[in-house]
């Protein structure tokens, strides 16, 4: 086929690790401009390339420079058609230190950095501003919860009346969407979804015993 990006499934620590998609009865799916529903599509490097694009690398960001690398190179393709293959070819190290080790509100804003350089891509692909604000709305419950949780009423000049008003308008944007599937964390915040949150937080202590 026609393809300009071929990515594959991945190996960590023994475990193999692909994408949430239905694949094809052989193991593959080709993804284009109409397939595209979300970011996580792009969650990693791993695969070919065409050289045909001149997309750099970008070092400065320390959270989603993968998948930014990726959805500059989808986007900016001559055939926006990236194939997908159920085979974990790519073996995964675990380095510490990583992104994945960083505190919650670091984690927030280094990957809202990464959304900011995504949204440039705009005039490119329009669709990116949907996918990014999917995104942003995980993002910013996720933030509440932490909040919460850790009894914060401020991070990083950030306190939770904003972060809550922040959601309000996420949802209210993604209302029109039949496809925001994000819409449903909002009802489960309105419901007191946190007090649940925070309830099983604490049980988790003794039942897990």
């Amino acid at each position: 086929g026609d393809y300009d990006i071929v990515r594959l499934s991945w190996e960590r620590c023994g475990i193999n690790y692909t994408y949430d998609i239905d694949f094809d009865a052989d193991g593959k799916k080709v993804i284009d401009e109409s397939s595209v529903n979300n970011l996580k599509l792009f969650a990693n490097i791993w695969g070919l390339f065409r050289r045909n694009t001149q997309v750099l690398f970008n070092e400065f960001l320390k959270n989603g420079e993968d998948s930014l690398f990726v959805i500059e190179n989808f986007v900016k393709s001559k055939s926006r058609k990236m194939l997908l293959m159920n085979y974990p070819f790519y073996h995964y190290t675990v380095v510490l230190k990583s992104a994945s080790d960083m505190l919650e509100s670091d984690r927030f804003w280094a990957h809202q950095k990464f959304l900011k350089q995504v949204l440039c891509l705009k005039e490119f692909f329009p669709k990116i501003d949907f996918l990014v604000k999917k995104h942003e709305y995980t993002d910013y419950f996720a933030l509440m919860c932490y909040m919460i949780d850790e009894k914060k009423d401020c991070v990083d000049g950030m306190n939770i009346k904003s972060v809550e008003n922040h959601i309000r308008k996420l949802r209210k944007f993604g209302a029109q969407y039949d496809s925001f599937v994000m819409e449903v964390k909002y009802f489960l915040y309105r419901f007191r979804f946190v007090s649940i949150y925070k309830f099983l937080k604490h049980i988790q202590k003794w039942v897990v015993k």
